[in-house]
C-alpha cells in the first residue's frame, strides 16, 4: 500500500512519526522519546539509513512541530502493523 511518512520534533525533545494511507489525511502517529528510537522505527519501515541520518539532521535544524515529508513509498500492512502503525483503511478507498 502507498504511504506517506511524516516526521516532525516536539518541544519535549521527543520525535513524532505519522503515516497516512494514500492521500488521506487520517494517520497513524507515533512517539519516540529521542532521535535514536525514531531512526530504528523508520529502517523498520525500509527507509534507508541515508534518507534517515538525512532527513533527523534537517530536523535537528527546525523549530519544534515543523513537519518534514519523506515521499510516498509502498509499505505492506505487515510492516506497519509490526512497527505499531494501525492505518485502518477508509471505506471509500479506490486502489
Amino acid at each position: 500500500m502507498r504511504i506517506r511518512v511524516d516526521l516532525n520534533r516536539l518541544g519535549t525533545g521527543k520525535v513524532q512519526i505519522a503515516a497516512f494511507r494514500g492521500s488521506s489525511s487520517t494517520g497513524f502517529v507515533l512517539d519516540y522519546p529521542s532521535p535514536k528510537e525514531a531512526r530504528e522505527a523508520l529502517s523498520a519501515l525500509g527507509f534507508s539509513t541515508k534518507e534517515i541520518d538525512g532527513r533527523l539532521e534537517i530536523l535537528s535544524e527546525l523549530s519544534p512541530k515543523e513537519v518534514l515529508h519523506f515521499a510516498p513509498r509502498e509499505i505492506s500492512d505487515e510492516i506497519l502493523g509490526s512497527s505499531g502503525f494501525r492505518i485502518s483503511e477508509p471505506e471509500n478507498w479506490d486502489t
